[in-house]
């Protein structure tokens, strides 16, 4: 018997062990058949693995490869490497996560689908072109700026008066959502998918409050208004549906690895992720050219972009993204998160942006970059100590993460 990865694991196998959860939570005994509907459970409570008569994890992974045309194989590997470029290759996590990464494309080279090639930037016209242009405003005047160009709607400050205020009750807080449709139908739908697996429907934003907590809820309440602020921003300036999946895959990535944690609530954290990059969409918005002049330096010096917008702008976006998020009145931990998620161990506590900066490295090693191009962020080893992962959590993580994706990018981006 061996542990096989859950993507090689076919209908008709035989369990040689318990199947569980990585929380605990029993699937299916041992000697158990698996069937097309017991995989797909699988995937969405994120199993990565299962114990099968007869057969290794190494043998399935080997047969994948071994039946890939070699010229594909090629690009694949040459697509990974490339991917994790700017990474330590002998952190075991980062070895997990490029492993991972060239798995997941090898299994859909199998059922038919090419590997795409990764995405280039260019300048948009008017830009600069990638040139240092004028000396940039200070931070202060782009966060007060922004306050003029992306007004929330007047319903975000009630939730977030919500959040504040423990003493709420779940029916003043459903009243509250209540009265934005659309927000409501969002929350509902969100509900009801595999992001929280109920099995049964939940049919009203009362019940919603009282099954969610009024906390989870609140917190995605002000994640889906916040997404709607920059979907002005022309699409030659930025990609903002591919810009959200990031972050999306972020928030769900960092949801995952606080529910691991017994002292963390795992929905501001999903917050936080989503809203992670929030101050590179403020800055494109009122300064394109700067914004670009950092992006291609980057590329061209081989660095992470906001190494280089600490040299042309003063401070980076996540710094921007935390003064935005302060000015909003934010609670702190989120500030603290985003303002901190590229170099965590300047936060007092550190704890929530390690967990996003972690996220933000898996969020890239699943394809989801933001539509910019770059390799995956360097690691924080010392931030993926604290989170407390191992690295064989991350193949869970990373199956969970994508079924949950499917679902809630569907419901935040694509659904009017």
């Amino acid at each position: 018997m061996g542990l096989l990865h859950i993507e090689h694991v076919k209908p008709g196998m035989i369990l040689a062990a318990d199947l569980r959860t990585p929380l605990g939570r029993f699937i299916l005994p041992k000697g158990a058949p698996l069937t097309e509907d017991c995989l797909r459970s699988c995937k969405m409570w994120g199993v990565a693995a299962a114990e099968i008569e007869g057969v290794t994890r190494l043998q399935a992974e080997r047969q994948a490869l071994a039946a890939i045309p070699q010229n594909t194989l090629t690009i694949l590997k040459n697509r990974t490497r490339a991917l994790f470029s700017g990474c330590d290759a002998s952190h075991p996590a980062m070895r997990e996560l490029a492993r991972l990464h060239l798995q997941r494309h090898a299994m859909a080279s199998l059922h038919g689908r090419e590997p795409a090639e990764r995405p280039t930037r260019q300048p948009p016209a008017g830009t600069g072109h990638g040139q240092r242009p004028a000396t940039p405003p200070p931070m202060a005047d782009i966060v007060r700026k922004g306050d003029q160009l992306f007004s929330l709607p007047a319903i975000f400050n009630k939730i977030l008066e919500v959040i504040r205020d423990p003493k709420s009750s779940a029916a003043f807080i459903a009243e509250t959502i209540g009265k934005d449709p659309n927000l409501s139908a969002k929350l509902l739908k969100l509900v009801n998918s595999s992001y929280y697996g109920f099995p049964e429907r939940v049919g009203s934003l009362s019940r919603a409050v009282m099954i969610v907590g009024s906390s989870r809820l609140t917190s995605m309440a002000v994640g889906i208004l916040t997404m709607t602020l920059f979907k002005k921003i022309p699409k030659r300036l930025m990609d903002v549906a591919s810009f959200w999946r990031h972050g999306l895959a972020c928030g769900v990535a960092a949801r995952l690895v606080a529910a691991r944690r017994r002292d963390m609530e795992e929905e501001p954290l999903f917050v936080a992720g989503l809203l992670h990059d929030m101050g590179r969409m403020a800055y494109v918005a009122q300064q394109p050219e700067l914004t670009f002049a950092a992006l291609f330096e980057a590329q061209s010096r081989g660095v992470p972009p906001f190494v280089v917008e600490s040299e042309i702008w003063g401070f980076d976006h996540a710094a921007l993204g935390g003064a935005m998020l302060s000015a909003w009145k934010f609670p702190e931990r989120l500030i603290r998160a985003v303002a901190h998620h590229h170099q965590p161990a300047t936060a007092e506590p550190d704890l929530e942006a390690s967990l996003v900066h972690v996220a933000d490295i898996i969020a890239h090693a699943m394809d989801h970059g933001g539509g910019q191009g770059f390799p995956v962020p360097p690691l924080s080893a010392e931030a993926f100590t604290a989170t407390g992962l191992l690295p064989d959590d991350l193949s869970s993580i990373v199956v969970q993460a994508q079924s949950q994706l499917d679902d809630i990018t569907r419901i935040f981006i694509e659904e009017p």
